[in-house]
């Protein structure tokens, strides 16, 4: 299972850039909680994507008042 949620974010990801790796964590703090990171091979498609989920962020928040 944990092999096709790899393939999914690699997929979804791509869009915006090769991907080089994604690897999964477990929250040091409490060891239910799992991280994805995706690293890319690009660092400006890694800004790049960064820079929209900041401004998701910024815009959940908006709707929010």
């Amino acid at each position: 299972m944990k092999h096709n949620f790899q393939d999914a974010l690699k997929e979804h990801f791509s869009t915006f850039g090769t991907v080089a790796s994604v690897t999964f964590e477990k929250d040091s703090d409490n060891g239910d909680s799992l991280f994805a990171s995706v690293n890319f091979e690009n660092r400006l498609d890694a800004e790049r994507v960064r820079m929209l989920v900041v401004l998701s962020r910024f815009l959940c928040a908006l709707s929010h008042l």
